[in-house]
Order: structure tokens, then C-alpha cells, then sequence
């Protein structure tokens, strides 16, 4: 499936969280197609708010972060992923780390996290918090 591209935004405003990768990106995005559409907020909460009241008619931010501040109303507006052309990843993996001498304890944390989503912990608890939890795949 193609992901969008982040030049098909509409031609309205845009809300971003300030200092952000996609506030970043989008400033220069496009030779600054974009910059003049870009509407800054202090938190993404405040974004989404925006894009309720219809101040803003897109919020660009982690999937997590815009599902979390919609709650409830998140059945209401689609959540699409998006293209950032020219950058490494769209996506992030999220990892642990412990340091190097702490190795019984980095596998007790694995072993901790492979329990809870192979018990369904993990994934419930993204739900309970109105995320969706978008499992790495096994290799």
C-alpha cells in the first residue's frame, strides 16, 4: 500500500507541535511549500484540539500521540500515515537498552515483554489507552 506524501496536504493550515521532526521537516519541506500553512502548538493535545474545533484541517504527529489526544473521537477523523520523502525512516522501532554488564537484567526485560505480548498484556494496555499497537514483525 503507498503511504501519501506529505505534498498532498490540503491547502489549509496544518498543526504541528513546535520543535518537533515533523514542525523541522515541514518548515523546509517542499523548497517551504508548506511553511506559510504550518500552524504551531506547545503540545500535540493542543494540535488535535485545533483539528476538532476546525482551526486546523490536518495534524501531522506520531500515530500514537494523535490517537491518545482524540480519545474517544478518533473514530471521527481518518489516521493516515505519510511519506517523508527525503528522510531515513517514516517509522520508528522502539527499543530498550541496559548497559553492557547488565545483561541477566536485559533478559528478564525481554522476557518480561515477550510474556506480555504473548499473554495479550501489551496489546491491551495500547487499547486501553485508545492506541493502536502495531506489533513489530518476527523475522
Amino acid at each position: 500500500m503507498t503511504q501519501p506524501m506529505l505534498a498532498s496536504l490540503p491547502d489549509e493550515p496544518v498543526g504541528v507541535e513546535i520543535d518537533s521532526i515533523p514542525d523541522f521537516y515541514l518548515l523546509g519541506a517542499f523548497g517551504g511549500r508548506l511553511r506559510e500553512r504550518l500552524v504551531h502548538y506547545m503540545t500535540i493535545p493542543e494540535a488535535v484540539e485545533a483539528l476538532v474545533k476546525g482551526d486546523v484541517a490536518a495534524v501531522v504527529a506520531t500515530q500514537s500521540q494523535v490517537e491518545a489526544a482524540l480519545g474517544d473521537r478518533a473514530a471521527g477523523f481518518p489516521i493516515t500515515p505519510v511519506t517523508f520523502p527525503g528522510m531515513m525512516a517514516s517509522n520508528w522501532d522502539i527499543g530498550m537498552a541496559v548497559k553492557e554488564n547488565s545483561r541477566d537484567l536485559a533478559y528478564a526485560v525481554g522476557d518480561a515483554v515477550t510474556a506480555m505480548l504473548e499473554d495479550g498484556t501489551l496489546p491491551e494496555i495500547f487499547r486501553k489507552h485508545g492506541v493502536t499497537h502495531n506489533a513489530i514483525p518476527v523475522e
